[in-house]
C-alpha cells in the first residue's frame, strides 16, 4: 500500500546566478532543466499531479499506463513534449489525440523518487534516493526516462549535451 497520495507539496526549485562548486564537503550532482511541465507520477493510484496538485491524468493517459509497470511508487520529474526529436513547451497543452496526429511524443523523465510502497524516502539522503531511483528506472521504458547527470561542472555548463534529451535522437 502507497505510503503517499496526491497531492503531495512540491519542492521548488531554486534560481541560481552561477552554477555552484562542489568541495570535499559538499558534492553536487548537476542534471539539466527541460522545457516541460514539473509533475508527480503516483504509479500505484494513477494520478499525475502538477506542480499546483491538478491530477493531469486524463491529458496524459500514455504516462499512466507506462507508469504501472513500476509498481508502486512516487516519482518526482518533468513532463517534456517532443516534436521532430526537440522539445516542444507549447505541445504539451495538445491533446492525446492531437499529439497523434501531430507527431508529438509524451515523456515523464524522473529525478527523484519520493516513495517505494510503504516507504517514503524523502527522509533519505539524495543519494540513496537516486540509487533507487536508478534500479526503480532500470527496466522502464519510453515514455518513462531517467534524467542524465554529471559531476564535472564544466560538462553542465550551458551549452553542453545536457541540455538536450539524450532520447531525443532515438526512435521510440
Amino acid at each position: 500500500m502507497a505510503v503517499l497520495h496526491a497531492p503531495v507539496e512540491l519542492v521548488a526549485a531554486r534560481a541560481q546566478k552561477n552554477l555552484p562548486r562542489a568541495d570535499a564537503r559538499r558534492p553536487v550532482r548537476y542534471e539539466p532543466k527541460y522545457d516541460g511541465w514539473r509533475g508527480l507520477l503516483f504509479s500505484g493510484d494513477g494520478v499525475l499531479q502538477s506542480r499546483r496538485g491538478t491530477n493531469l491524468a486524463a491529458r496524459f493517459p500514455e504516462l499512466i499506463t507506462a507508469g504501472r509497470a513500476l509498481g508502486d511508487v512516487v516519482l518526482d520529474g518533468e513532463i517534456v513534449a517532443l516534436r521532430d526529436g526537440r522539445l516542444d513547451f507549447g505541445a504539451l497543452t495538445s491533446t492525446p489525440r492531437g499529439r497523434v496526429a501531430a507527431g508529438i511524443t509524451i515523456y515523464f523523465v524522473a529525478f527523484d523518487l519520493l516513495a517505494a510502497g510503504d516507504h517514503d524516502l524523502r527522509p533519505e539522503t539524495c543519494q540513496d534516493r537516486r540509487a533507487r531511483l536508478e534500479a526503480v528506472m532500470a527496466d522502464a521504458r519510453p515514455p518513462l526516462q531517467l534524467i542524465p547527470y554529471t559531476t564535472d561542472r564544466d560538462q553542465a555548463l550551458p551549452g553542453c549535451s545536457l541540455r538536450s534529451p539524450p532520447w531525443a535522437s532515438k526512435a521510440v
